[in-house]
């Protein structure tokens, strides 16, 4: 075949209308591809033959506008890109886009005119689907319903956009059982009718095909509903009664569990889902999950107001507060961790670092309403171990000396050498108090000093060691010290520029104390400053142990085990990222991911072995304590595989629980690089939990 005839074959499949026209208003056609019958419904001989030429294709009100900018284009660089409407040999409009450029005449002009029409008919429909949906995400998000608690009503306003958003006859809303045994209808409205209906139930039992496929999945886009696998079992009893060909159901998430449905349904001819269409579709779902959320919250703060009375209500909503604001926590402190070892400018640094300081406060603030909610259950444990007090003291200091140079305030340490080196307390909790005594004696002292001493008191056979903080500010006014150490208690002081915590500080800090058989108190004068002094029984222990000092750590920025190979088994998108994106960062571990603890047991059974899984505790499916104990059961090398648990809850009953399950670590969430760094070393070093 000659190269002009291959040329010629090429010319005529193009999927569009390649042309050579006169450089004329009317751009006479002398040659055009193919394909030009499929795009206008002309053959090439009609077109080529017609004296109208290619301006006689363009709807009227758009010729004279295209002209101009071809000529404006030739004039500027002798070519140009246009976008308009066609008339098509039925009549029809349809929208297409044009390149051409132009053929010099020898002149300084331009004789012809080549190009290429194509058909975007597809990405108009697009934008136009994608700007409806985004008007309609608008309304939804911004409707007074939303996070007012009514969810039947708010359901009837989600539902409408629903229907008209996608050209659908019914759209509804069904939510889950606690055990998600069933699907009730909530809302479901009829478009043709404008009415709406609540009736139906259906169960898992019934229908196990289509929960599994709700369960293992963000959405199910059925565009043959009576044939699909996932959704044919509704055929008989539900969508040929109805006429329905088509289904889109999205899954309504609330903390990662499936808390229900929005449901779209077609009655029209076999209908293929786009994937913006599905995106919109999530996107009304997750509305609807905030307004769950938003009335559960409601309803919880009504239950807390009519139940304050009972300490066993408050402490029960603060711990599950905590522990649904990790997870997401974990996200926001996770990904701007990965952003700050980008590449960024001193303008979004500085973002960050806010982002990365909120996010701090916020965990302080979660922990302060976790530690109470144990103490006042009777379920905050110590864990008194040989401590340096001495390094725990130097430790502190040099936290805290950056915040003092900033406030102009000298902070002075004076230990007495009556003091034993080792005692046996509970470091962590010490720590804790005097965190909480010297950041308030810094937040609320403007100017002069903060004094930390630390002695012995000795008093026969209740000899006790102390220790004081001191500060210069304004001191404490009688009718404020009686009630300092009551919880939610917040001082107003003109020293610390506004800045409030929860009001637990210092209740936490005495309770503590008196946990480790010691006391809190205050002296202060309005003027003069305040003292606050920590007392605690004497445990001293003679053998050499070091403790209290932050043993030496290698940087996990600088650590590279590409070898390794990890699973990270997290059903929440967020978090999952999080944890794949810190292990290629930081490490060079290119680590596989499972959605639920069925994927990550199928992917060990196909061979696959791990030196390390990463296991979320709370999944659909199967959670991370039953897919440990179901690992523990595979033969080695695989059941012997190291798993560290990932969860929300810090309470001691929840780590015994995974450790019961046989899980090797236990993270908290939120973590950061460290937290993971610790768990990669263990392994490594093959150190156990």
């Amino acid at each position: 075949m000659s190269d002009h005839a291959t040329q010629t074959m090429m010319f005529a499949r193009l999927p569009g209308m390649a042309y050579r026209s006169l450089n004329d208003p009317e751009r006479p056609l002398i040659e055009v591809s193919g394909k030009v019958e499929a795009l206008t419904g002309f053959s090439a001989a009609r077109l080529t033959g017609d004296a109208s030429g290619l301006a006689g294709l363009i709807q009227p009100r758009d010729r004279d506008r295209v002209w101009r900018q071809i000529q404006e284009g030739l004039a500027h660089d002798g070519c140009f890109d246009l976008e308009y409407r066609i008339i098509t040999a039925d009549g029809g409009v349809k929208p297409v886009q044009e390149h051409g450029e132009g053929v010099p005449d020898g002149q300084g002009g331009w004789r012809e005119l080549v190009g290429f029409v194509s058909d975007c008919s597809m990405r108009v429909a697009q934008q136009e689907r994608l700007e409806l949906a985004h008007r309609a995400i608008v309304r939804a998000a911004e409707h007074p319903l939303q996070g007012a608690g009514d969810i039947q009503a708010y359901a009837g306003v989600l539902t409408r956009l629903l229907s008209d958003t996608l050209h659908v006859q019914f759209a509804g809303i069904w939510l889950m059982d606690t055990d998600q045994s069933s699907l009730a209808q909530l809302c479901v409205y009829d478009r043709q009718t404008d009415s709406f209906t609540q009736s139906l139930t259906l169960a898992a039992a019934d229908y196990p095909d289509y929960f599994a496929a709700l369960m293992s999945g963000r959405a199910i886009d059925a565009a043959d509903a009576r044939h699909d696998p996932r959704t044919c079992e509704f055929r008989e009893s539900y969508l040929e009664p109805h006429g329905i060909n088509a289904m889109l159901d999205a899954a309504i998430r609330v903390n990662g569990k499936i808390v229900g449905i929005v449901c779209c349904e077609h009655t029209g001819p076999v209908r293929r889902w786009y994937a913006d269409e599905i995106s919109f579709a999530g996107e009304i779902a997750d509305q609807m999950a905030q307004s769950l959320i938003s009335r559960d919250k409601l309803e919880a703060m009504r239950l807390l107001n009519e139940e304050r009375g009972s300490i066993r209500a408050r402490n029960d909503f603060m711990a599950r507060l905590s522990h649904e604001i990790r997870t997401p926590m974990n996200g926001v402190l996770g990904m701007t961790e990965l952003l700050q070892h980008t590449v960024v400018t001193a303008e979004q640094r500085e973002y960050l670092d806010v982002i990365a300081q909120s996010g701090r406060l916020l965990l302080h603030i979660i922990n302060d309403i976790l530690d109470y909610s144990k103490i006042e259950a009777g379920k905050l444990a110590l864990n008194p171990q040989p401590c340096n007090i001495a390094d725990l003291l130097h430790n502190l200091g040099r936290q805290f000396q950056s915040q003092a140079n900033a406030a102009g305030l000298q902070l002075q340490w004076r230990i007495d050498d009556s003091l034993p080196t080792l005692l046996r307390c509970d470091a962590g909790r010490v720590q804790q108090i005097l965190v909480n005594l010297i950041g308030n004696a810094l937040k609320f002292t403007r100017q002069g000093s903060v004094r930390i001493h630390a002695w012995l008191q000795e008093s026969g056979e209740n000899t006790r060691w102390c220790i004081s903080v001191t500060d210069s500010g304004d001191g404490i006014e009688p009718e404020l010290l009686g009630r300092i150490f009551e919880p939610f208690e917040q001082g107003e002081h003109p020293a610390a520029g506004g800045e409030k915590g929860t009001g637990l500080g210092l209740a936490i800090a005495r309770s503590l104390a008196q946990l480790m058989q010691g006391t809190l108190e205050v002296v202060s004068e309005p003027g003069k400053g305040s003292v606050f002094t920590l007392r605690l029984p004497l445990a001293e222990v003679a053998e050499s142990v070091s403790g209290g000092a932050e043993p030496a750590r290698l940087k996990p920025e600088r650590v590279r085990l590409p070898g390794m190979n990890i699973l990270v088994v997290e059903d929440d998108d967020t978090n999952r990222k999080v944890i794949l994106g810190m292990l290629d960062r930081y490490f060079g571990i290119r680590a596989d991911s499972a959605v639920n603890g069925l994927d990550a047991l199928e992917q060990m059974a196909s061979g696959r072995c791990y030196d390390l899984i990463f296991m979320d505790c709370e999944m659909p499916l199967m959670d991370g304590y039953e897919t440990t104990r179901r690992i523990r059961t595979l033969p080695a090398p695989g059941g012997q595989t190291p798993v560290a648990a990932i969860s929300a809850h810090a309470l001691e009953e929840m780590k015994a629980k995974a450790f019961a399950a046989g899980v090797n670590y236990y993270v908290t969430k939120p973590f950061g690089q460290e937290e993971l760094f610790q768990v990669i070393r263990q392994v490594r070093d093959g150190a156990g939990s």
